[in-house]
């Protein structure tokens, strides 16, 4: 992957971060995922959606 740069040699994306005008992400872990059921399999809406 490329690197952007500005005149001074720094990462634009750094600078952005150390002059405040962009966030940088915050890390967080994913919460568990909640599985359901569903009462229709995805061919078949598929397929009534094609008719």
């Amino acid at each position: 992957m490329k690197r952007i740069e500005d005149f001074d040699g720094a990462s634009i994306l750094d600078r952005g971060i150390e002059e405040g005008w962009i966030t940088p992400p915050k890390r967080h872990r994913l919460e568990p995922v909640v599985r359901c059921t569903s009462p229709r399999r995805g061919a078949d809406v598929l397929d009534e959606d094609r008719q």
